[in-house]
């Protein structure tokens, strides 16, 4: 006999009731840690040129170090799902953002040189890793699944605050006072925030409720092999995989790629970061509002959280590879910033279809999973791109192949996408399985 149904009753009494002004200033302390989260890893970029002076680094030693990050971002990304069940979201994050003001400050205490650096970076990673799954699970908690869109939009967003607001100040910090100094400025931030956070968050009612019902209720959990067997996780881990590749890339290279590719000053290139977030924030807003929109209207998520970012994903793919045949300065900035700026909308559109095929009760363990995956290119594309930079006869040619190469990969994952990814078709319910 099947479970009663409840889980759907306490989804809509919790819309009822929650109100949008709550939602959204629980939401603000998770989009300021976004910003923390993308600035702690984009700092390396800003200090690439001034960190290779000081220890004699190469470009595929700058590279390395970003993916030493994303190596232990992405293994311990898939214990997010095990965090959540021993400890809260609320004590789980505390303690992994306190690993990141950690690695913030060894590098500033220290002067072991590259091994440090490295050493941190990969401490960073291991604090980083699984707190991407814990802070979409904390704001999922929040929004209803046909809410959650838009805010994931503009938590995908915050990397563009950060480039506007904080890269051209750490940047002209690094060409004051030197790269310590910028460290040091985001350990302070970092905790900062902690005190902030530990005070004032709690869960939204998506998460605790709907776990609570479903417990009592009898309602079985659904085995994670048929959720990540489903085409639309393989699609979508393919897609992100190539998304994550290009924008953790670019973290690590965008500084030195307008510095040594295009021919900026260092303080220009930090300032021009500004310039791609601003781009990034016009076009990805308004998109995932009106997704939002319209899939409570009833349109179809194949379309538009599988269709619309397989296409964006081409198309900027399109754009990174122009940029191979189309030199000068305005154009390659103009032209990278919208490329970076399509392949970017993807990124919170599969995130927002990946979370409606798991029940609530394993968003946190799949969205882990998905996660795990996706950092899995972020911990090798950045080291290939410093040795296909490198391996040119001059670091502008290196750069032009590096982006052409990166675009097709962005294509190849759009066309996952588009004709594979479908969260409504394989979507997973634990009472569709109770017998």
């Amino acid at each position: 006999m099947k479970p009663t149904h409840v889980m759907p009753d306490l989804r809509q009494q919790a819309v009822n009731t929650v109100k949008p002004g709550t939602a959204w200033g629980y939401t603000s302390l998770l989009l300021f840690l976004y910003v923390l989260n993308w600035t702690d890893k984009a700092v390396l970029g800003l200090a690439a040129q001034p960190l290779a002076k000081e220890f004699g680094l190469t470009t595929a030693q700058i590279g390395l170090l970003g993916s030493a990050f994303y190596l232990a971002f992405a293994i311990s990304g898939f214990f997010a799902g095990t965090l959540q069940r021993k400890f809260t979201v609320k004590w789980a994050l505390a303690f992994l953002v306190f690993t990141w003001a950690l690695a913030m400050v060894a590098p500033m205490l220290a002067v072991g040189g590259f091994t440090i650096v490295l050493a941190s970076r990969i401490l960073l990673g291991v604090g980083e890793g699984p707190s991407g799954a814990l802070l979409i699970s904390g704001m999922y908690s929040w929004y209803p699944t046909q809410k959650r869109g838009f805010p994931s939009t503009v938590a995908t967003g915050m990397p563009s605050v950060a480039k506007i607001v904080l890269a051209p100040v750490l940047a002209l910090v690094i060409a004051q006072w030197g790269w310590r100094w910028a460290f040091g400025l985001l350990a302070a931030m970092t905790i900062l925030w902690i005190v902030l956070w530990i005070p004032i968050w709690k869960n939204g009612p998506h998460t605790a409720e709907t776990r609570k019902a479903a417990v009592d209720s009898g309602e079985p959990l659904v085995p994670l092999r048929k959720i990540l067997a489903t085409r639309t996780f393989i699609a979508g881990s393919v897609a992100m995989f190539a998304t994550y590749s290009i924008i953790s890339t670019m973290i690590t290279f965008l500084p030195t790629y307008f510095q040594i590719g295009v021919g900026f000053p260092q303080t220009t290139a930090g300032s021009l970061l500004g310039v791609v977030g601003v781009l990034t924030l016009v076009t990805a807003l308004p998109i995932g509002y009106v997704t939002d929109r319209l899939i409570g209207r009833g349109v179809s998520s194949r379309i538009l959280r599988g269709i619309l970012p397989g296409l964006t994903l081409i198309v900027g793919g399109l754009f990174f590879a122009a940029l191979l045949f189309l030199p000068g300065q305005v154009a390659s900035v103009a032209i990278y910033a919208i490329g970076f700026s399509l392949i970017n909308v993807a990124n919170p559109l599969l995130t927002a279809g990946i979370s409606e095929i798991a029940p609530p009760r394993q968003t946190s363990s799949v969205l882990g999973i998905f996660m795990g995956i996706m950092y899995v290119g972020a911990l090798v594309i950045p080291t290939v791109t410093g040795y296909i930079v490198d391996a040119a006869s001059d670091p502008v040619t290196g750069w032009g192949n590096a982006l052409a190469a990166l675009g097709a990969l962005a294509a190849a994952g759009g066309v996952a996408a588009l004709f594979f990814f479908n969260p409504r078709r394989d979507a997973h319910r634990p009472s569709s399985l109770a017998s």
